[in-house]
């Protein structure tokens, strides 16, 4: 499904192993969204109406379960910026001029995002 939505043109792929898939393809932008654990945290709390303590296991089991993924299906650390183009923190950055800074970073290279 994602070569399918690669080749169908402009496309945003979230995860699934989309920068492993398509590392060869070209005008693709692969970009990996990040903040530190309190503020994604923080974020689930919000999103979810959570407690501290759930919020905090459902995000360390996110990331455990995209890790263990990652390393099963491609036998790659998904935390690696190597595999990327762009990496950014939302928390220092917001969602708003991270969404603008991808937008730039396309329109720049010409890639499918």
């Amino acid at each position: 499904m994602i070569r399918e939505a690669y080749r169908s043109g402009n496309a945003v792929i979230v995860g699934r192993g989309a920068a492993y898939v398509l590392r060869a393809e070209p005008g693709v932008l692969h970009v990996f969204v990040m903040g530190p654990l309190e503020a994604r945290v923080a974020r689930v709390r919000e999103l979810y109406g959570l407690s501290e303590e759930e919020a905090r296991r459902r995000v360390k089991q996110t990331d455990a379960n995209r890790a263990a993924y990652v390393k099963q299906v491609y036998g790659q650390d998904w935390l690696d910026p190597r595999h990327y183009h762009l990496v950014l923190n939302t928390d220092w950055l917001g969602y708003e001029r991270c969404a603008r800074l991808i937008a730039a970073a396309a329109d720049a290279t010409d890639a499918a995002v």
